[in-house]
């Protein structure tokens, strides 16, 4: 049969009062342990041998770069305060002044770096620079259109927007280009550059909405409900509509011309209904004019030409 051992209130509050609750090593360098009862029992020196000193060197310093001014306390700790007015002023100096470091080249002619301030905002590409020259990262704006050819490997003349993008290796580039919303059409063009390799200008996620044709040479609308003479460029596909009357009929007559974001890349051959012949032959040339060949009928004319793609 087992036995079984209590404790008593009296014994147990005994072993609390001389539990080792907290210990601190004092000026002589001896461990002294402190008991629940606030007690204290001296455990001994516990201090080992000092040490190989170290070698003393120059104080050092700390350079705080930004909004903020230094101001060194009393206990050797570093704290900032609000900028003055005038540290602004310095600070923004350094940092534009930091920022030509970036050596982005800007300027074919004159090749010249500019400021991160201007990388975000755009910075002017000029006249006579070949867009296959312009492959640092940045953001790029021809704001005149005289400047713009596609000799200089844009992919459209109009003034625009440009964006260059590239992988860490440097190996990988996008070029991005946005037309100006100040033209009569709002569409982007996007190509890659790997090795030295150009890809070809894509036109993406674009589309002009229908635009009324300015139609030449006595030719109108035939109007009564019918679609008016427009056209259309969607995601790089152009397309022409309308019914017109009352033109000139004789053969090579204009009837309107398409603007140059527009244009084919040939001249091409196209057969429309007419009222009285049946059919009509219009053209539509490479520098966007559309002619009426033969069959033109003045009591209406059919523009029902076939879409084509312009990249």
């Amino acid at each position: 049969m087992g036995t079984v051992t209590g404790l008593t209130a009296e014994r147990m509050l005994a072993i609390e009062a001389a539990s080792v609750v907290n210990g601190d090593v004092d000026a002589n360098g001896n461990l002294i342990l402190i008991k629940q009862n606030g007690s204290t029992i001296d455990a001994g020196y516990v201090k080992g041998a000092q040490g190989i000193p170290g070698t003393n060197a120059a104080p050092g310093s700390v350079t705080v770069v930004g909004d903020t001014t230094p101001i060194r306390t009393n206990d050797g700790r570093i704290k900032t305060a609000v900028p003055t007015a005038a540290e602004d002023a310095t600070t923004k100096a350094f940092v534009n002044a930091a920022d030509v470091a970036l050596g982005v080249r800007i300027d074919g002619v004159n090749g010249r770096a500019d400021t991160l301030d201007n990388l975000v905002k755009g910075v002017e590409i000029g006249a006579n620079v070949d867009l296959n020259t312009i492959i640092p990262t940045g953001v790029y704006i021809q704001s005149d259109a005289a400047e713009v050819t596609l000799a200089l490997n844009y992919p459209i003349v109009a003034a625009g927007l440009l964006e260059v993008f590239t992988n860490p290796a440097g190996t990988l580039f996008w070029q991005r280009y946005t037309v100006s919303g100040a033209s009569s059409i709002l569409q982007v063009w996007v190509r890659t550059i790997f090795d030295g390799v150009l890809s070809a200008w894509k036109s993406v996620l674009t589309d002009t909405g229908w635009v009324d044709a300015t139609l030449q040479n006595g030719w109108v609308n035939y109007a009564g409900g019918y679609v008016n003479a427009s056209y259309r460029l969607k995601n790089g596909v152009v397309f022409i509509r309308g019914l017109i009357k009352n033109g000139t009929i004789t053969g090579g007559t204009l009837l309107f011309t398409l603007p140059a974001a527009y244009w084919p890349s040939a001249n091409s051959i196209n057969i429309v209904p007419a009222y009285s012949t049946g059919s009509a032959r219009i053209d539509v040339m490479s520098d966007g004019r559309v002619i009426g060949q033969s069959g033109l009928v003045s009591t209406f004319t059919s523009l029902s030409i076939p879409a084509w793609p312009i990249n």
